[in-house]
């Protein structure tokens, strides 16, 4: 019996090394080939010196050659002191590059535990049969 819905085919990768992000940060580049939704899923871990002057924003990078990466401007969640533990944040990238990632800019003084990874549904989907 074949998995063929549209959840089992969701291509799931790596965007960020599970732990603690003390200084500004990249992740791993996650490849968009042949994609029709992207986008990365951040999991917030304890959030320290976060208020006006100390935070992290959080944004997507994208790249032709997953070398060299630019700012994706449109993916810029989270700018001021509002990551607390327990976030869920989905970063969508409707860019045209093939490769995207997350960054991380540290403002101030500031540190959390993130977890990341890049999500990708496939442009050929099997049928589904009902």
């Amino acid at each position: 019996m074949s998995i063929n819905d549209v959840a089992s085919n969701v291509l799931i990768s790596n965007a960020l090394t599970s732990g603690a992000q003390t200084a500004s940060f990249s992740g791993t580049g996650v490849d968009g080939d042949n994609c029709v939704a992207k986008g990365v899923q951040l999991l917030m871990g304890v959030v320290t010196a976060n208020d006006a002057t100390n935070y992290f924003s959080l944004a997507l990078e994208h790249s032709d050659d997953n070398i060299t990466y630019v700012a994706f401007p449109e993916s810029e969640v989270k700018t001021t002191a509002t990551l607390v533990a327990g976030d869920k944040v989905a970063l969508q990238y409707d860019g045209v590059k093939r490769y995207f990632r997350l960054a991380g800019t540290e403002v101030g003084t500031a540190s959390i535990i993130l977890s990341a990874y890049g999500v990708c549904l496939p442009m050929d989907l099997p049928i589904v049969k009902l």
